[in-house]
């Protein structure tokens, strides 16, 4: 697999070298093309730039020193011997020693010899070319100053006008210098890719070299006595809470599936009435529990006496809580299944109700039946398409009457 792997990244390595030459290439023909010439890592276009920029610094501070020299010399007027040159000159100095000596010698000839004397004469001839020398020499100085202005005027014009140069050709090569510093760029990328694919193939080569084949046998597997995870607590803990987990969610399943009512309170507070009596249900369906429910195999004594019971609490007023209503309701339900029964019973409390001289209205809604009514019913009152009274049939001979269920429509659907 190292070997494998070695060779094909010699391969890329190839490849990757063959662009490093290519882009290498591609920035020396770009420089040859455009004439930037590096030296020391910058172009010496910019270096010139640079030397030239300096130098005319330098002749700009020159040209201005012999500027002042000569604007002071002319200003001097008639005593250019004041002037800071003259008083630099060793020969300035020197022709002025001799003439204060020439003066001190004609003076003191003049008060010892007289103005005749040839030694007067002498020294006074020699005072007057003294003062001649001194004034040629100034003269001298003057005209080199005026000549080192101008020469370094000329220095300074010729080294703005290269400077000027250098600046429009420095311009041309900073557009250039885009082009190639891009080129540059791609070179360094290309160049790193190519270092790292080289790295690679050294470290696979080494892999190679190294023997892999190391292992040896110590001393033979020894089976466990026990094992050492899962612990036994653990896993009777994990079974003990496993089971009442599923058992619990069987039984909400269970409960969800088929809901019941599984105490009186519980029915009481879901219809908001109190529960009057109930009627059990067979023995071996103890889950099931409703108000006067139970299933066909109920024994009928059982039956008639919740059904007196209920009637004795109807009808019973000092037993009759005082927010009850002047004309009592009894609501019989029971699941699905024990329709029959249910109907059984409600006829029962109807029929004693009506035997104790009462006036009954026995409302048949059967909702889970899902049976469709063709004649009115108490669906139609509570539509407002009918009176109870015009819907009422009374039984021959008795005091109930019978009200359906009525006819359906998509407002109660």
């Amino acid at each position: 697999m190292a070997k494998d792997a070695s060779d094909a990244i010699a391969a890329r390595l190839d490849e990757q070298r063959k662009r490093v030459q290519q882009a290498e290439n591609a920035v020396e023909a770009y420089r040859s093309a455009n004439n930037m010439v590096m030296a020391a890592g910058n172009l010496v276009s910019d270096q010139e730039l640079t030397e030239l920029n300096t130098q005319l610094s330098a002749a700009q501070s020159r040209t201005a020193a012999l500027k002042a020299q000569v604007d002071q010399l002319r200003r001097s007027g008639g005593a250019p011997d004041a002037t800071s040159e003259a008083m630099r000159s060793s020969v300035i100095s020197s022709l002025r020693a001799q003439e204060a000596t020439l003066v001190e010698k004609v003076s003191q000839f003049g008060t010892e010899l007289g103005p005749r004397h040839p030694s007067m004469i002498a020294a006074q001839q020699q005072l007057r070319d003294t003062r001649a020398l001194i004034g040629r020499e100034l003269g001298r100085i003057g005209a080199a100053a005026e000549t080192d202005y101008e020469r370094a005027l000329a220095n300074q014009q010729a080294l703005e006008a290269k400077v000027a140069g250098m600046k429009t050709k420095s311009l041309d090569t900073d557009q250039a210098s885009v082009k190639l510093r891009e080129l540059q760029r791609d070179l360094e990328a290309v160049r790193s890719v190519y270092a790292n694919y080289l790295q690679r193939v050294q470290e696979t080569r080494e892999q190679i070299n190294v023997d892999s084949t190391n292992a040896r046998i110590i001393s033979s597997a020894m089976p466990a006595l026990k094992k050492s995870w899962p612990p036994l607590s653990l896993l009777v803990l994990g079974a003990l809470f496993g089971g009442l987990g599923l058992g619990t969610g069987l039984a909400l399943i269970a409960e969800y599936s088929s809901p019941t009512v599984l105490s009186s309170a519980q029915m009481q507070s879901a219809i908001d009435a109190p529960v009057l009596g109930v009627v059990p249900a067979k023995s071996g369906n103890t889950r099931r529990w409703w108000p006067f429910g139970g299933t066909a195999a109920a024994a009928s004594q059982k039956t008639d006496a919740v059904v007196g019971l209920a009637l004795r609490r109807m009808f019973s007023s000092g037993r009759r809580p005082p927010d009850w209503p002047l004309v009592p309701s009894i609501l019989v339900t029971s699941p699905p299944e024990d329709a029959a029964h249910r109907g059984r019973v409600a006829r029962l409390l109807a029929n004693a109700a009506a035997a104790r001289g009462g006036r009954i209205l026995f409302i048949d809604t059967n909702a889970g039946g899902g049976q469709k009514d063709q004649q009115p019913g108490v669906l139609d009152v509570l539509r407002g398409e009918y009176g109870i009274e015009a819907l009422s049939r009374y039984t021959p001979g008795s005091n109930v009457a019978l009200l359906g269920r009525g006819r359906s429509k998509a407002v109660f659907q």
